[in-house]
């Protein structure tokens, strides 16, 4: 191995490259990793290239190279070893000449966690420019044929329906890294500890400096436990603050990325102590860089904390009434369908609408009949759509235990599917979308089963 990478669920730092074009002809270069990969993305394809294809592109690019920074064939030249060639026997690598558009970097950003596999094996994923053929008319299951690919995205395809196109219908797409707190690409783990007493809550957002009789003395406040900081024994005790970020006990709480870091965000509702009032209210994410602790000296190493809550929105001010007592959710979805992550509150109205006949999507992940009778118990649903995830024993134990019609979902993997999204505004359902405002990209990782899965029936 030359670089001495070997992880293949993240991307390596650095990448060795044999300059064999230019001044720098002769040298073996080590690279930034992520610049290396923006400056061929400028070389190989074009800034005018769809956006779907450009973020196959982007994947491909980055996986052909990161494979062959872990997989070394070998390569040696007097500045010693070296990853990929900078020319077309590997990928187009000219700094100089070659400098990638926004459109480009745009695609690199969103993708840059994402790597492919067929089956469970990590594979050099080749390309090519191809005849300008009709969308999957040309290939070889080991190459993304460009040109063809841009026909695909104009027949509105997403990267990821590309992708599976030219590499093969059973490709496995790996996004890991789900509730990123820290910027590292691995899976945190955030926790709210409602009650938390604070000497002075008049410090936090909206309460008054030095008056702690003027609010309840508690605190929500929210603990991180970084995935790549925890101890061995596992109980992360010592690794993150905690962080108080609102007044109050909360309704309900979902994540997502809210303000398009890349980093999960914590979004939920609370009941102003005061007023009664609810309030949408999200504390953002925050790596934070290696520091000493003021109080002992001692080194705090990177990681991660939530930001103070910002008060997204507020009942009041937007002129509708979630009663005390009125089952209400959070949900963190793209209500807008303009790829951006928002926030919307559901006021299911069961109660009031009794001939309402809800159904519970596949998206709301019930995978078992204690779900299914609590979304049944509590919003009155009438028709479950079981995750294609289920066994068919296991689907008949939740038949077996539920008074809900059920119906199971079952795709082929041969054939192409497009995921819907819940529509902001349904007649029977009160629904007030929050939208993130100055957000590049977003992504949704949501806790538990309140996911955008309950829609009506027509």
């Amino acid at each position: 191995m030359c670089s001495g990478w070997d992880s293949e669920s993240i991307p390596p730092d650095t990448i060795r490259v044999y300059r064999t074009l230019g001044p720098d002809s002769g040298q073996v270069q080590v690279v930034s990793f992520r610049d290396y990969v923006e400056v061929v993305m400028a070389a190989e394809f074009g800034p005018g290239t769809p956006t779907e294809s450009l973020r196959a592109g982007a994947i491909a690019v980055k996986q052909y190279a990161w494979y062959y920074a872990t997989h070394w064939r070998g390569g040696s030249a007097a500045g010693g070893c070296y990853d990929v060639v900078d020319n077309s026997n590997d990928q187009l690598y000219l700094p100089i000449s070659k400098q990638p558009s926004q459109s480009q970097l745009e695609a690199v950003a969103r993708t840059w966690p994402i790597s492919v596999r067929k089956g469970m094996r990590f594979f050099a994923t080749g390309y090519w420019p191809g005849s300008d053929a009709p969308c999957g008319a040309v290939g070889n299951g080991w190459r993304l044929m460009q040109k063809s690919a841009s026909n695909c995205a104009r027949d509105g395809m997403t990267a990821e329906q590309i992708l599976r196109v030219f590499y093969g219908p059973n490709l496995s797409i790996v996004h890991p890294g789900a509730n990123d707190m820290s910027g590292d690409l691995r899976g945190d783990l955030g926790v709210l500890l409602p009650g938390v007493p604070t000497p002075d809550p008049g410090t936090l957002p909206g309460t008054v400096p030095g008056q702690p009789g003027a609010v309840p003395d508690l605190t929500i406040a929210a603990r991180i436990y970084d995935q790549g900081l925890a101890p061995a024994d596992g109980d992360g005790s010592g690794t993150q603050r905690d962080t108080p970020v609102a007044q109050a006990v909360p309704v309900d709480r979902a994540t997502g990325d809210l303000s398009g870091d890349g980093l999960t965000d914590l979004a939920f509702i609370r009941r102003d102590p005061m007023s009664g009032r609810l309030q949408v209210q999200v504390a953002l994410a925050a790596a934070t860089p290696p520091s000493g602790d003021p109080a002992t000296g001692q080194p705090v190493p990177a990681g991660a904390t939530f930001l103070p809550a910002m008060t997204w929105w507020d009942a009041s001010a937007a002129g509708m009434d979630f009663a005390a007592g009125t089952t209400t959710r959070i949900v963190v979805a793209d209500f807008t369908g303009d790829g951006l992550a928002d926030i919307g509150l559901l006021d299911y109205a069961c109660k009031r609408h009794p001939d309402l006949r809800l159904h519970l999507s596949v998206q709301g992940s019930a995978t078992s009949y204690e779900a299914v009778n609590f979304a049944h118990r509590e919003f009155g649903v009438r028709r479950a759509v079981l995750p294609r995830v289920l066994t068919l024993a296991q689907v008949e134990t939740v038949i077996k235990n539920t008074p809900v019609e059920i119906e199971e979902d079952r795709v082929s993997p041969l054939a192409v599917a497009q995921e819907g999204f819940l529509h902001p505004i349904r007649q029977n359902l009160v629904v007030q979308a929050v939208e993130a405002e100055q957000v590049i990209f977003g992504s949704f990782d949501g806790i538990g089963d309140h996911g955008s899965g309950f829609h009506d029936e027509g």
